[in-house]
């Protein structure tokens, strides 16, 4: 039995819409500054209903290194699959390489209505949404304006 197949018949799936992500060899984005939990919650609780925070500081990185970082990582390079690779998953996936070497930054999951995006708040402490789809990166203001990324349910980093 292969890994593939294995994970699927843990989670119930057919093993074809299992994706597998390569690994890529890419340096975290430079640490640009740090923000504390309570500065974090202040600036998503207009847009989360709920917030979950994981640490007592997460560290913060400029949009441009952040566009750089996603587009190397591939992740808006996979296939969409309505039936096992849908916007949680590349939500995810993203959040996964923010994580590879264990740092914290303000980067998180964040989940409307009717889809699940990434967002991250950068070293001016702006709040920030990213289509991991497409690795698009706009405003929360510009974000605002679509509906599919307002009345956040929940927002987990």
């Amino acid at each position: 039995m292969t890994f593939k197949d294995f994970i699927a018949k843990i989670f119930g799936i057919k093993p074809e819409v299992i994706i597998q992500y390569q690994s890529v060899q890419i340096t975290q984005p430079l640490i640009l500054g740090q923000i504390t939990i309570s500065e974090l919650a202040k600036i998503l609780q207009p847009y989360a209903k709920e917030i979950y925070l994981s640490d007592n500081v997460f560290m913060l990185t400029s949009v441009n290194e952040a566009k750089k970082f996603t587009q190397k990582t591939m992740v808006s390079q996979a296939n969409y699959s309505s039936e096992g690779h849908d916007c949680d998953n590349f939500s995810f996936a993203l959040m996964g390489y923010w994580s590879e070497e264990l740092s914290s930054f303000a980067f998180g999951i964040a989940w409307s209505g009717v889809h699940a995006f990434n967002w991250m708040v950068n070293d001016a402490k702006q709040l920030w949404v990213c289509e991991p789809q497409t690795n698009n990166w706009i405003t929360i203001s510009e974000a605002q304006k679509q509906d599919i990324y307002k009345d956040w349910r929940f927002s987990l980093c």
